[in-house]
C-alpha cells in the first residue's frame, strides 16, 4: 500500500505511536482503512490519489484530500478528454483531518474548520456534478460531511456544508467509533457510499 503514498504520510504511519492521543496515530489507523481496497485504493484500476498536507491558501491545510485520477473520460457527464493536468492531480473528492482523541474541543473545531476550508476549496472546481464529503477522526472515532453545492443562472457557486446523511445507515455528523461492532459497521457502509459517488463512475 505505502508505495502510492507520499512521503509525509509514510512518515505518519513509519512512527508507530501506541496511543490514540497521538495524531500521527489516528492517521496511520485511518489511511490503512481507507486505502483498504473495498474502498478507496491506492495505485489500482480506480486510480485514487492520495495527497497530505493539502494547501488551500493562507496558510491553511487539510491533512488529507483524496482525489481520483488516471482516467480519461469523465463518466458522469459523458466529457471525453480530459486535461493531461486533471489525470495527473485528479479531481478531489474527500477531505479528511486527522485529531488526537484527546484533543481538547478547540483543536477539535479547528480540525473541522481546516476540512471545511479544504472541501469549499475543492466546490470551487469547475465540475457542476460534484459530489464533496468530508471526515474528522479523533482516535478510533470519526464524523463524516458533506458539501451541498448550487450553481445559479449567473454561475455563483452557494456551498452549504453539513452532516452527511445516508437514509437508514447514517444520519451525520453523528460520531462513530471503530470500537463498537454496530459502528463498525456503519462506518463501512459509509465508505462505500463515499467511494461509489466519486466523480468518476
Amino acid at each position: 500500500m505505502e508505495g502510492g503514498l507520499a512521503e509525509s504520510t509514510k512518515r505518519l504511519i513509519a512512527e508507530k505511536k501506541e496511543s490514540w492521543s497521538y495524531e500521527t496515530y489516528t492517521a496511520a489507523l485511518w489511511i490503512n482503512i481507507l486505502a483498504d481496497p473495498k474502498f478507496m485504493p491506492i495505485n489500482t484500476a480506480k486510480s485514487f490519489l492520495y495527497t497530505p498536507e493539502y494547501f488551500v491558501g493562507n496558510g491553511s491545510r487539510c491533512d488529507l484530500v483524496i482525489s481520483q485520477s488516471g482516467l480519461k473520460e469523465d463518466l458522469r457527464t459523458g466529457f471525453k478528454n480530459l486535461p493531461d493536468s486533471i489525470q495527473a492531480i485528479g479531481i478531489p473528492f474527500l477531505a479528511v483531518e486527522f485529531k488526537g482523541s484527546d484533543e481538547s474541543d478547540d483543536k477539535v473545531k479547528i480540525g473541522f474548520a481546516q476540512m471545511k476550508q479544504a472541501m469549499e476549496y475543492i466546490a470551487t472546481w469547475h465540475y457542476r456534478d460534484q459530489i464533496i464529503f468530508g471526515a474528522v477522526a479523533m482516535g478510533t472515532q470519526i464524523q463524516f460531511y458533506q458539501a451541498t453545492v448550487t450553481t445559479t443562472t449567473l454561475g455563483l457557486k452557494t456551498i452549504v456544508i453539513g452532516g452527511l446523511n445516508i437514509n437508514n445507515v447514517y444520519k451525520g455528523p453523528s460520531v462513530l467509533d471503530l470500537k463498537k461492532i454496530e459502528d463498525r459497521t456503519t462506518i463501512f457502509k459509509v465508505l462505500e457510499h463515499i467511494e461509489g459517488c466519486r466523480p468518476f463512475l
